[in-house]
């Protein structure tokens, strides 16, 4: 899918990740007062899943960034850590638990990062470590084109020694990293499925082919 509608939460217009983002885009993005007009027309439209997929939506998290992860009832938990750095995704997976988890499923990407960094600090300075992941509520790799938040928190994590940062997605967006000293405290990862199911249910996503060459590379 291609982003058609940027829209900006008046809060947040003035913030500089948001003015970068904006940068990024060659058309023209609305201030928005209240989401629930926004929220209600996306729900209201023919194909609300692919609407919510086309809009952009810079904004701010109000709650924490830093989440346990739920688990799943009756299984084992891992410990991983969620970091909420955006919700939904650009690529179009049949099967996605994204596209009816959220309500109105629309591309969110949270901008103040200064917040973010804060409570990720916070925890980083613990003496405690875990496997914290951007790839929950989203792809974590769809954001690049607009926005160097990987490139910081690859950064941020190698300039510590006890827990590591995971990025999980389905493209090969991995041309960012080849320059970064990572100290081994980042891991990325792909999900994978068989070519047949690929080729029919994981709509504008990279091929399995370009994704296991992606790992090979990194």
């Amino acid at each position: 899918m291609t982003i058609s509608k940027l829209l900006i939460h008046k809060d947040v217009v003035d913030f500089p990740v948001a003015k970068h983002i904006v940068s990024r885009f060659d058309i023209p993005f609305s201030v928005v007062d209240e989401t629930q007009t926004l929220f209600e027309q996306i729900s209201g439209a023919k194909d609300p899943i692919q609407s919510g997929k086309e809009v952009l939506f810079l904004t701010s998290n109000k709650g924490k960034f830093l989440k346990e992860c739920p688990g799943t009832r009756s299984y084992t938990c891992c410990g991983y850590k969620i970091l909420h750095i955006g919700t939904f995704c650009t690529m179009d997976c049949a099967y996605c638990i994204l596209q009816s988890y959220f309500h109105p499923p629309i591309c969110q990407f949270f901008v103040n990062h200064d917040d973010l960094f804060a409570e990720l600090d916070h925890y980083l300075s613990l003496e405690k470590g875990a496997r914290i992941g951007t790839g929950e509520f989203t792809d974590s790799l769809i954001w690049g084109k607009w926005s160097d938040l990987n490139t910081r928190l690859v950064e941020r994590f190698a300039s510590q020694s006890r827990s590591v940062l995971e990025l999980k997605t389905k493209t090969v967006s991995i041309a960012p990293f080849a320059s970064l000293a990572h100290h081994r405290k980042t891991i990325l990862s792909w999900s994978l499925n068989s070519l047949a199911v690929s080729k029919t249910e994981e709509r504008g996503t990279a091929s399995i082919e370009s994704r296991l060459r992606a790992a090979r590379t990194c």
